[in-house]
């Protein structure tokens, strides 16, 4: 199975990828969310196999990207 986790500000966005992740036989959603900070510590939990990033969400708090 393979888990499908999306960073993305829209919401919407979100919704639909999650709706169509839902249709996929062998794919499974592994959730979401909306802002830089929470992107890289879904990343530290490894809780999934791929990411769909949104190219202009690549917005870190400094402090995070030394770690």
């Amino acid at each position: 199975m393979i888990r499908v986790f999306v960073a993305d500000d829209h919401e919407v966005v979100c919704e639909g990828l999650h709706a169509w992740v839902e249709t996929v036989e062998g794919v499974a959603w592994a959730g979401s969310v909306h802002d830089g900070a929470a992107v890289l510590a879904a990343v530290a939990s490894g809780a999934f196999d791929v990411l769909v990033h949104a190219v202009g969400h690549a917005v870190y708090p400094a402090e995070m990207l030394d770690a």
